[in-house]
């Protein structure tokens, strides 16, 4: 008994610690950005605080509402407050204790099939290189494939977010150049460590290419498992931008919604909810870009994501193929609920008051946060 009660007050006070810092990583955006707020009007508030008693059982921090309120202009009860994302939400659908293990870029081919990736030169997982049907090769092996390739490759970790680390190779003449310099083989690979995969870059569809051709733009998709019924939630389009080579929104990019026609909205958003009619890199006008096969994509992921019965919520980046077939660059199992709602609304759309409710009533109420053993 004493045990119990112990564990759950330490459980309470660090859900409450951790509570504090997600609303203060919301206040940050509007430090950061003086055109967003954080208090909504009275009368918002109001139907925020009604909405969630009856749904969850308990009004929330209003925050987050404000702050997507500020950017897309929809003032909606519905959207998740980042700390009831993090702490109740993605524990109760997704089993984070394989998140490690199913978000290894290296295995993607382990756990799906019948999906087409960038063509691989070779990975190296725990140590050991493997060509892409992972058949284990030597690394002089590896070496002479790279080598052998030539032209523009991209090397990422398989641990890593944020296009964090990703870079460009350019092959010649028996050399490994990043930029214009020279690096030899043993320093990349001392540098990327146990585990890493290098893939052929992408000729990414036209329209991608002209909005910003210097990286590979994909699509942000979100499907979500309801009653072992699965539904795509929203979809919005990525670009890089200041001349980089990741389309990665905390690296930079921009994340631009796109409407069930395909079309793109007339405006794009930065992380800090600064909004772009035009690409600032390109100058390409936002609302005249048109995504081809957008339903043909959703269907797609859709059947990807069938195959992943642990995780209830997925999130999938998507490129266009030069013929506009769809490309799997890689998947997330967690997600930035916060700029989710700014550049698309509500995360869970109809199926809020239904998803609240479940959560609400549930006896399982897991925080997998926790490392330690209490």
């Amino acid at each position: 008994m004493v045990h119990s009660r112990a564990r759950e007050i330490l459980l309470t006070l660090y859900k409450h610690q951790h509570a504090l810092r997600y609303q203060n990583e919301v206040k940050n955006l509007a430090r950061q950005n003086r055109s967003l707020s954080i208090r909504p009007s009275s009368s918002y508030a109001t139907r925020i605080d009604s909405f969630w008693k009856k749904y969850y059982g308990k009004s929330v921090n209003k925050f987050c509402h404000a702050v997507c309120a500020s950017v897309n202009g929809i003032e909606d009860e519905r959207y998740i407050p980042r700390e009831i994302w993090n702490l109740e939400i993605l524990p109760y659908l997704n089993r984070l204790a394989l998140h490690d293990a199913y978000a290894d870029k290296n295995a993607i081919d382990i756990f799906l099939e019948d999906f087409q990736a960038p063509i691989t030169i070779f990975k190296k997982m725990n140590g050991i290189y493997y060509l892409s049907k992972n058949q284990p090769i030597s690394r002089n092996t590896a070496l002479k494939y790279l080598l052998e390739h030539g032209g523009t490759v991209i090397i990422k970790p398989s641990f890593s977010a944020d296009g964090k680390n990703v870079k460009a190779l350019y092959i010649q003449d028996n050399q490994i150049f990043v930029g214009d310099k020279p690096i030899p083989f043993e320093r990349l690979d001392d540098a990327y460590g146990n585990d890493y995969i290098i893939q052929e870059k992408i000729v990414q569809h036209p329209i991608m290419h002209e909005i910003y051709p210097n990286s590979v733009n994909t699509l942000r998709m979100v499907t979500f498992r309801l009653k072992s019924k699965i539904y795509p939630l929203f979809t919005f389009a990525r670009f890089g931008n200041r001349g980089g080579v990741v389309d990665n929104i905390g690296a930079g990019g921009l994340g631009c919604r796109i409407n069930e026609d395909g079309n793109l909205n007339k405006y794009a958003i930065d992380k800090l909810g600064y909004k772009y009619e035009r690409h600032p890199y390109s100058n390409y006008s936002f609302e005249e870009g048109r995504i081809p096969n957008i339903n043909a994509y959703s269907d797609y992921v859709i059947t990807l994501h069938h195959q992943l019965p642990y995780f209830d919520i997925v999130s999938w980046d998507i490129a266009i193929g030069l013929q506009a077939e769809p490309i799997l660059i890689e998947l997330n199992l967690v997600g930035d609920s916060t700029f989710y709602q700014m550049v698309s609304g509500p995360l869970f759309g109809s199926f809020t008051e239904e998803l609240l409710e479940k959560i609400r009533d549930s006896p399982y109420r897991p925080s997998w946060h926790i490392k330690w053993k209490l």
